[in-house]
């Protein structure tokens, strides 16, 4: 559905707590799923492309926040990551929106358990189930996603991205910009240098230098005749 910002009957309907959301993929659905939830009011979906249903949808992101910003009071940066190119896009985008001064709030589902002395950073996302665990500190713009656990005083930099039901020991430390793959387990202690892209399934034992590609064992491919 594509609406007018500016259409009267659409701009009465919007209460307080009003976000437009930047990103128009599968992730933001799962975003949109919990601000709605959490009772917030979505102005519109800021993308090149949008398969989000039933909000409007503005092109050209970047010129249009500034020419609909009296349409919302925040933005949430909706732009998923499954690889180490979207991780650079999802830097730039958090970038501009920094720069130009957009006001982003954390997100974080009603079903997500936030432990005592644990610190999360502007424009961040817990998903349902995600577990953060006491003195643990997440860092701006990045992604806990669902059944994730973040282990007492880990520390957690900036845009990064935590696939569903990975486990973060305690004391672990994640630099900026890294990717972590669906189901992995970084053992307690373990530093895991910025840029970073652990694989699905890995187990990290060790500490990983910056830019570094972890992937898991290979199982043996046995061919089939037929």
């Amino acid at each position: 559905m594509v609406v007018d910002l500016y259409d009267n009957e659409y701009i009465g309907k919007i209460m307080s707590n009003r976000v437009a959301i930047v990103g128009g993929g599968g992730f933001a659905k799962e975003v949109i799923a919990i601000f709605e939830l959490n009772e917030f009011r979505i102005t519109g979906i800021f993308a090149s492309e949008s398969i989000v249903q039933d909000y409007p949808h503005v092109s050209d992101s970047e010129k249009n926040l500034h020419n609909f910003r009296d349409t919302f009071d925040s933005v949430f940066l909706s732009i998923g990551v499954a690889n180490s190119r979207d991780i650079k896009k999802r830097r730039k985008v958090m970038q501009f929106l920094i720069d130009e001064g957009f006001k982003s709030s954390p997100l974080i589902s009603k079903t997500a358990i936030v432990s005592k002395g644990s610190t999360i950073g502007c424009g961040t996302f817990v998903a349902h189930s995600a577990v953060i665990s006491v003195d643990a500190e997440i860092g701006d713009y990045t992604v806990v996603n669902t059944s994730v656990i973040v282990g007492h005083d880990t520390i957690i930099g900036n845009n990064v991205t935590i696939s569903p039901s990975v486990f973060i020991g305690g004391n672990v430390k994640i630099g900026d910009d890294v990717l972590l793959g669906s189901g992995c387990i970084i053992m307690q202690g373990v530093s895991i240098g910025p840029g970073s892209v652990i694989g699905m399934g890995s187990v990290v034992t060790k500490n990983i230098v910056a830019g570094n590609t972890v992937l898991p064992n290979m199982s043996k491919v046995i061919k089939i005749n037929k």
